[in-house]
């Protein structure tokens, strides 16, 4: 599977979070200017991968505004799949933690692929399959973790 452009995964993201966040005209008009303002600048950038994730977080709180006391919006950029699983967990519980109080919250993870593929341009099984099982453990973790009657997004881009 070969590594999706970088103004596509940023279009997918923007579209995702349109979806999320109760809609407001103004504010969907200036988002829509900063997202074409972003994909000239990763298109321009040579290192895309670093400056995407820069990208995705400004869209991230762009979408935030205004709305950051009904929906809850958290961003978590996971760098080394090397480490120990039980940091990666107390990272993510801590990202889970904050947002506890909503009862409609978004959680945005961004990296997890890049770890998993180790920088490969597209993915092998092992990749694929480290991948697979991240994301799996990451969700049981959110599944027993979250409150009930919360409404809980994860968004792995």
């Amino acid at each position: 599977m070969p590594k999706l452009q970088p103004s596509r995964r940023l279009k997918a993201l923007n579209a995702l979070l349109s979806a999320i966040a109760p809609e407001d005209t103004e504010n969907r008009t200036e988002i829509s200017k900063a997202v074409d303002f972003f994909l000239d600048e990763v298109d321009a950038s040579e290192d895309s991968d670093s400056h995407i994730i820069d990208c995705a977080r400004s869209i991230f709180q762009l979408h935030l505004q205004g709305f950051r006391d009904s929906i809850g919006l958290a961003f978590w950029e996971v760098t080394d799949l090397e480490g120990e699983p039980l940091w990666m967990r107390a990272a993510f519980l801590a990202k889970l933690n904050e947002l506890a109080g909503y009862s409609k919250a978004t959680l945005l993870i961004c990296g997890l692929q890049e770890a998993c593929r180790k920088g490969a341009a597209f993915w092998s099984k092992a990749a694929w399959k480290r991948f697979e099982e991240a994301r799996n453990h990451l969700d049981e973790i959110a599944l027993s973790w979250h409150r009930k009657g919360c409404d809980l997004t994860l968004i792995y881009f």
